[in-house]
Formats: C-alpha cells, structure tokens, sequence
C-alpha cells in the first residue's frame, strides 16, 4: 500500500534540503516510510544494477550462487548500496 503522496513529496524535499522530519506520525508509518525509500532508487542517475548487467540477472533469478557472482561483479558502489539495502530489509 502506497504511503500519502502529499507526506511523501514533504518528506522527499525536507530530506533534500537535510533537514530531519519531525512528523512522528509520518515516521512512523511504514508505508509512508516505504514509499520514500523505493521513491530515492527510483530516481537514482544509474539504476542500482546496472543496464550492462540487467539481462545476466534475470537470467539468474532461480540460480543464487549466479546471483552472488554476478553482485560480485557490480561497480563497488552499486554493490554497497545494495548490499545496504538487503541487510536494511533483513532488519
């Protein structure tokens, strides 16, 4: 479920120009909180996996040991911030 689209583009600027949010009830509602989140990958520069390797890894969706190789070879940034995410998720 999306969050309030007006929360989210509030939260979005406030977050853009660093400030903290001090909606505790927007903070603390998950999907508010999801929406921004999937909001930023989106409008990322470069897609989070890159175009180069968009085609090994959906050829790779039911192989995890080819899913391992192929994060290991994503630029290291790419790889972090992806590696970020997942432990973000696990959490």
């Amino acid at each position: 479920m999306p969050g309030d689209a007006d929360v989210v583009t509030a939260l979005k600027l406030q977050c853009d120009n660093w400030i903290a949010p001090s909606d505790d009830d927007a903070i603390s509602d998950p999907n508010i909180i999801a929406s921004l989140l999937k909001l930023w990958y989106r409008e990322l520069r470069e897609p989070l996996i890159p175009r180069d390797f968009y085609t090994r890894c959906v050829e790779a969706y039911s192989s995890p040991d080819d899913a391992v190789q192929i994060v290991g070879q994503l630029p290291q940034l790419h790889r972090l911030v992806l590696s970020y995410l997942v432990r973000f998720l696990q959490v």
